[in-house]
């Protein structure tokens, strides 16, 4: 699928923001696309050849941007300040898959944390649209075991102790996997979650 492809299904869908993860562009310019009428697109200035991630915004939403922060090759987000002084924060954000890479992640995850923290201590509303490299259903089954929590789901667990919902989970009353195996396993890595301050209008409205 090409990239004009991939803009005319999102417009079909009539889906306003989308997260892409492990993009393997090499720099931040080369997927600004060529078909643009309904999107503007934000992409992480990428050193690493593996990583990469981006973010389509459709152009009613994007004008209300104040903040972009495309810097780091495993995350970006974006600040929306809406009437009413509603602030939004988006992040998109793809974590480290590689064991060998646990220091990494584990400096990644501690920053992600404290940049959500300081969202929420200003009032943003926060989307957290993730691919976690850790099977979600897992760190449920360890929660309600009481299980100690491995560095893998540390991440996954500081969203759910700041009240984040896990949008797939309560959308789905069995959530689709999103990973798959060549020896036909698969797991759930990938969601959206949302400050708590946010599930209501998801709710009521259909955010």
């Amino acid at each position: 699928m090409n990239s004009k492809q991939i803009l005319e299904h999102f417009h079909l869908q009539e889906i306003d923001i989308i997260g892409l993860t492990e993009t393997h562009h090499s720099n931040h310019q080369e997927l600004f696309y060529k078909y643009q009428n309904d999107y503007d697109t934000f992409w992480s200035n990428n050193s690493y050849q593996f990583s990469g991630v981006g973010c389509f915004i459709k152009k009613s939403w994007s004008k209300h941007i104040q903040t972009i922060h495309c810097e780091h090759e495993r995350y970006i987000y974006i600040d929306l300040y809406l009437k009413d002084k509603v602030k939004i924060k988006i992040f998109v954000i793809y974590l480290h898959a590689n064991p060998s890479q646990k220091n990494e992640r584990l400096e990644l995850q501690k920053e992600l944390s404290t940049y959500i923290s300081q969202a929420l201590n200003k009032k943003f509303r926060v989307i957290v649209m993730d691919d976690f490299n850790a099977n979600l259903d897992t760190y449920l089954s360890l929660i309600e075991k009481n299980n100690t929590i491995p560095w893998k789901h540390q991440f996954t667990h500081f969203l759910s102790m700041n009240n984040f919902t896990d949008l797939i989970e309560i959308c789905h009353e069995t959530p689709p996997k999103t990973w798959f195996e060549p020896n036909n396993t698969c797991s759930r890595i990938d969601s959206i979650f949302v400050s708590a301050d946010m599930i209501d209008d998801f709710i009521y409205y259909g955010l």
